[in-house]
């Protein structure tokens, strides 16, 4: 299922503030796949994020996708990529 603005912008908010338990709680209760997180953040990150901020964004992103290959829990390395995201990336 893809999921809306409201959803997306709570997400957003969440690695902005560098909230971890939001990040965490919106992760386990959001019914999307991992990788369509990974797609809609690299799509909005220019709206969201400083310029200098986008190709460390995508590093984050590939990292991460690459490793949901192997990952046994996908909610563990999704929450990971935000966290990494949170603390790499600035937002405007």
């Amino acid at each position: 299922t893809d999921f809306d603005e409201i959803s997306l912008n709570q997400l957003i908010d969440a690695i902005r503030n560098k909230n971890f338990n939001e990040m965490r709680e919106w992760v386990s209760e959001s019914d999307v796949d991992e990788h369509e997180v990974y797609r809609k953040l690299y799509d909005v990150a220019s709206k969201y994020m400083k310029s200098e901020s986008v190709p460390l964004l995508v590093m984050v992103l590939a990292k991460y996708q690459y490793q949901s290959a192997f990952a046994v829990d996908s909610e563990i390395n999704l929450t990971a990529a935000l966290v990494e995201i949170a603390i790499e990336c600035e937002f405007k």
